[in-house]
């Protein structure tokens, strides 16, 4: 079981090590395109409310009331697609960022071709590591924003995770079909 885990540690910091700026810069840009990401769908939703309101809703931010609601509305569609263009482009460049990177681990490696896409599959599993790496450190940060305005809601997160990670160790120590189907 140790060995499953050391591996992929190993390889993240052997691309933290070759291409530390170049992991840093697809880490940022990973975080950036997942809150844009999730703007760009979720004010779509505030548009319709808004729109389906005879007012402004109660549960709106209050930064939201100094506008007049036609405007308002003008707002939120331009800010959509705003954050639809800048989750795009970052899309792009760490395309780019994570092509240019592989180029740099492939050359740095001074390994045999082995086979004919490995080029790609190295640029799958640095853009994987990255987005791994950008998840967790996004879900450590909502985390961080949950405690500090919900203090109780994290004590109910953190009781669920321990919940879920005793049932599946206790799970995978007793039974190899349960083990096999989280596996």
């Amino acid at each position: 079981q140790g060995h499953a885990a050391r591996w992929p540690l190993s390889l993240g910091a052997k691309f933290v090590r070759v291409v530390p700026m170049r992991t840093t810069l697809v880490v940022a840009l990973t975080l950036v395109t997942q809150v844009s990401s999730f703007l760009a769908f979720f004010l779509p939703l505030k548009i319709v409310i808004l729109l389906g309101s005879e007012g402004m809703p109660k549960y709106f931010p209050p930064v939201f009331e100094q506008f007049e609601r036609n405007v308002l509305v003008v707002y939120l569609s331009v800010a959509t697609v705003g954050f639809f263009a800048v989750n795009m482009l970052g899309e792009r460049l760490i395309a780019w960022i994570t092509a240019g990177a592989t180029r740099s681990l492939l050359a740095r490696s001074h390994k045999l071709v082995l086979f004919e896409n490995q080029h790609e599959v190295a640029g799958n599993g640095y853009q994987s590591f990255s987005s791994v790496l950008a998840g967790g450190i996004f879900a450590a940060l909502a985390f961080a924003g949950i405690s500090f305005f919900y203090g109780e809601l994290s004590v109910v997160i953190l009781g669920y995770l321990a919940l879920m990670s005793s049932v599946l160790g206790l799970g995978s120590l007793r039974s190899n079909a349960f083990r096999e189907y989280v596996r």
